[in-house]
Parts: structure tokens; C-alpha cells; sequence
């Protein structure tokens, strides 16, 4: 029952995208209706659908450690809410184009360590939580930042594949 409590908690917090409407057919309803059907859609973290969306998540990853986000938006819904530490930053393609590759652009190299990824499957939904260290070299004069970070993301199974729909990611430099 905590457990139930903490996934609709960490929802209502990190996806407010899914209060927006009420549409039949729409985020909201799905989740709502998820959510209703606790006790006949158990957790499932069945290995094949963990390891899709960790995939998902590594593909991710791999572009910013590239500093080359070229390709990431397959990854993500059109409609998909990012949120960086406390603000909203839009759609995932606003989010690209405003905040992360202007930010990627200051950085001569990127590198990720003590990764981590907790992933629960319910449905036709994932939610991960990830930890890791993050070190930087910034371009303009090579100094080094070394900084603690966290996201939580929501994906969904959609035709198949996981899709981000929702993503909050928060550092702080150590």
C-alpha cells in the first residue's frame, strides 16, 4: 500500500501534463483508470520489459555523454513534460532546443559514473529512477565540475515501444 502511495504521489508530482485533460482516450483517463485496477495490474517487472525501457534510458544517456542529441526525440512523445529541478521546461523538443543542447554546447566532454536505475513496470507504463555522478569539462577553459544528479521518468508502452511521456532531473554540483 506504501508503495501504491508513493507512485501516485511521485505521478501527481512529476506529471502534471496528466492533470491537464480529461479527454476520453488521453494520459489522464489512462492513468486514472490504471490506477483504479491495482489489484488486477501488479507490478511487473518481468526482465525483457526492464531491460527495454533501461535500453531506452542508456540511449538517452549515451547521446548526452556524446554531447550529440541528434535522434533523441524518438525517444520521447511529442507531448512529453521535462522538468529540470523545480521548473517546467515544455515539451521534450523545447526542452532540446531552449536548455539542453545550449548547455551541451559549453561542454567540451560530459562523462556519467555511479549510475544507477531502479525501474517498476505496471501495465503499459514504466517509472525509473535514476542516481549518478556527473563529471564536466567546459570548453571555453577546461575546468572540471563534478556533480551529484537524480531524474525520475515515466515512460509508456506505446505500439511496442517504450516512450518517455514524462521526465524531472535534478543536480547539484559536489
Amino acid at each position: 500500500m506504501k508503495k501504491l502511495i508513493v507512485v501516485a504521489l511521485l505521478l501527481i508530482i512529476a506529471t502534471p501534463s496528466f492533470c491537464q485533460t480529461k479527454e476520453e482516450g488521453s494520459e489522464r483517463n489512462d492513468m486514472d483508470r490504471l490506477m483504479k485496477n491495482k489489484e488486477v495490474m501488479p507490478v511487473l517487472n518481468s526482465g525483457d520489459n526492464v531491460k527495454e525501457v533501461k535500453l531506452v534510458l542508456k540511449q538517452y544517456s549515451t547521446a548526452i555523454e556524446k554531447l550529440d542529441m541528434a535522434g533523441t526525440e524518438k525517444l520521447f512523445t511529442t507531448d512529453a513534460e521535462i522538468f529540470e529541478s523545480e521548473k517546467s521546461k515544455g515539451n521534450y523538443n523545447r526542452y532540446l532546443e531552449h536548455t539542453l543542447n545550449p548547455k551541451l554546447k559549453q561542454y567540451k566532454s560530459l562523462k556519467y559514473s555511479n549510475y544507477k536505475a531502479d525501474v517498476k513496470i505496471k501495465g503499459d507504463y514504466a517509472y525509473a529512477n535514476e542516481t549518478f555522478n556527473c563529471k564536466t569539462i567546459t570548453a571555453k577553459d577546461n575546468s572540471k565540475t563534478i556533480s551529484q544528479g537524480t531524474s525520475t521518468i515515466v515512460l509508456r508502452k506505446i505500439n511496442g515501444a517504450w516512450i518517455i511521456i514524462s521526465g524531472h532531473y535534478a543536480e547539484k554540483t559536489i
